[in-house]
């Protein structure tokens, strides 16, 4: 556009009178802009119309007071006559485009935006206005590509990526849209919006540990906007963390507290994590809310029949006490009748390498190890864990921030220190029925593990679907009676979709033996003296027998063997056999296994 005086077609003896009054009226309208008199401005303006009908370029900057005055009906003739008398000023059509879209006049927006590319294809304005217009209209396919042309012209701003990544993800072109919003964010790290967007697009992605933060910084931004705390609670349920999900759901309930389903959402967390009483209370409100709400009902009635249950149950006090079956806890075999665990010693973690250093459990506590040595002892575990995800890696299954991870039957923790990297990020957990190991993992290698002592009974104290990984090196090989039972628990709090890496002995193992089979048997044994005979001769009995397992021992000692098909067979009902991979523990067979 040009800011010259015009050179307008006119008498010659008229022409230097009209140019001096026009430029008398610019330097006058100038001044009113300056000074904040748009009605005196606009006069000028119209007056120089009126001096020169045939200048477009007067009729474009009158147009462009009239909005900024609001008179948005006048401005679009003013532009109107701009473009019928300079064709070619992409401006004049983005700026009657902009009026269109600020009447919500969009199909009358679209058409003259697009003349404005088409008379300038660089022109970055007129792209975001066309953007705009479409999107209105829900073109979402034409806006996405419109405003990644804009992006292409001017990287910057921000309006153009937040605005591109709402059609994305009207769309459901999830993976684009988490790119835009990021772009977004980079430009402009604190609109609220683009961060509950990019939220949003992860957790169609199920990339759900990604999500926290993001919902995380929305909420942090602006902590009054309840959708952000809805779906940030919604994610941390998904990731199986109910206890930090209850907060964020009362955050919510605050902001909005007439919503039946964010009561019914965190009634359900509550009763999760045990906490009944509050999480009846809830699923009151959620009926006070909205009285038809079915479901509400019938978890609240079958909260309230296990409570009535529970207090008709309620044991009476009675001094007949049984014998301890001291077989259920193992510390020690129930040798001693007291103990003391020290104040936890924490490992050391290097302040530039941030590898935890951890120290080698007693010699008691290596267990079958002991007689090998400390190397020996930390190089087995590594190697087997090295395996392990070896295997997980093959199947495509990646441990990513905020997993769970269960060591089940950790002993010392001989092969879950090797995994204290992925401790950093990850909720790994040790559990044994050696009461003594496990008191020696708490005082020296917590954190970054935790661990608990587990009975022989087929029960873990956690949450259904709590783990995303669960390995058991060398367990079942000792489990009799209670295998399947113990399989179905660990199904019950592994996530659908996760692993279950379990190793047996098999025929495999067998055949490698069958030269020494009686040094071998003995040595990975703890049988009582008189058993022994009688172990080795049931062991050549049934090992040429068309066995589907067999037990040598009936307790925590027992040596379990496997007919490799029938093992994975008799997991098949709630198991997937992912991979068997043999020689992965020693001689024993690994079996990874995905929840079905």
């Amino acid at each position: 556009m040009s800011q010259d005086t015009p050179q307008p077609n006119a008498e010659p003896t008229f022409s230097q009178k009209i140019q001096a009054a026009v430029k008398q009226l610019y330097q006058q309208a100038n001044t009113c802009v300056a000074e904040n008199k748009l009605e005196e401005a606009i006069t000028c303006y119209r007056q120089v119309t009126v001096l020169v009908p045939s200048w477009a370029d007067a009729y474009q900057k009158w147009g462009n007071l009239l909005v900024k005055a609001g008179r948005l009906e006048e401005a679009i003739g003013a532009y109107q006559q701009a473009i019928k008398l300079n064709p070619e000023d992409s401006w004049s059509y983005n700026s009657l485009g902009g009026i269109f879209i600020k009447l919500e006049r969009w199909e009358d927006a679209v058409p003259v935006c697009q003349q404005a590319i088409q008379l300038d294809p660089n022109f970055f304005w007129a792209y975001n206005n066309l953007g705009q217009a479409l999107s209105q209209q829900e073109q979402w396919e034409d806006a996405a590509s419109v405003y990644q042309k804009a992006s292409q012209i001017n990287s910057t701003f921000f309006w153009t990526y937040n605005n591109w990544g709402e059609a994305l993800i009207q769309l459901e072109r999830w993976s684009e849209a988490v790119t835009v919003y990021q772009k977004a964010i980079e430009i402009d790290p604190n609109f609220c919006w683009a961060y509950n967007h990019l939220g949003d697009a992860l957790r169609h992605l199920k990339r759900w540990s990604d999500a926290v933060p993001v919902y995380q910084k929305a909420a942090e931004i602006n902590p009054n906007f309840f959708w952000t705390h809805s779906n940030l609670a919604d994610t941390l349920v998904y990731l199986k963390r109910s206890d930090q999900a209850i907060p964020v759901y009362q955050s919510a309930i605050k902001l909005n507290p007439n919503s039946p389903q964010t009561y019914y959402k965190l009634a359900k967390c509550l009763q999760k994590v045990k906490r009944v009483d509050e999480a009846i209370a809830y699923f009151q409100k959620v009926l006070e809310l909205k009285p038809d709400f079915t479901t509400a009902q019938n978890k609240l009635q079958e909260l309230q029949k296990k409570s009535d249950d529970l207090e008709s149950k309620a044991p009476q006090i009675s001094h007949n006490l049984e014998p301890i079956d001291w077989l259920k806890y193992y510390p020690k075999s129930g040798d001693s009748v007291s103990y003391m665990m020290p104040k936890p010693t924490p490992p050391q973690q290097d302040y530039k390498t941030k590898t935890w250093q951890f120290p080698v459990p007693p010699r008691p506590l290596m267990l079958v190890f002991a007689d090998r040595g400390e190397d020996y002892y930390l190089e087995s575990g590594k190697i087997q864990i090295r395996l392990l995800l070896e295997s997980l890696e093959k199947a495509k299954f990646s441990l990513n921030p905020g997993s769970r991870i269960l060591d089940f039957g950790c002993a010392s923790g001989r092969m879950m220190r090797f995994l204290s990297d992925q401790a950093n990020t990850c909720e790994i957990w040790g559990a044994d029925i050696n009461a003594d190991c496990i008191n020696w993992c708490k005082q020296y290698m917590r954190p970054p593990f935790h661990f608990l002592t587990c009975t022989t009974n087929p029960h873990l104290p956690f949450e259904d679907r709590y783990f995303d990984l669960i390995y058991a090196g060398s367990v079942f090989t000792h489990i009799d009676d209670l295998a399947e039972a113990w399989l179905l628990e660990l199904r019950r709090i592994i996530s659908p979709g996760g692993m279950a890496y379990i190793t047996i002995q098999e025929q495999h193992l067998m055949n490698l033996i069958k030269d020494f089979k009686e040094k071998w048997l003995s040595n990975n044994n703890v049988w009582p003296p008189d058993k022994r005979a009688e172990c080795l001769q049931k062991y050549d009995e049934y090992s040429k027998s068309d066995f589907a397992m067999f037990t040598l021992g009936r307790d925590t000692r027992s040596l379990v063997f496997y007919d490799l098909d029938y093992f994975c067979k008799m997991v098949q009902p709630f198991f997937q056999v992912i991979e068997i991979r043999q020689e992965a523990y020693y001689w024993q067979t690994a079996i990874l296994l995905q929840r079905q």
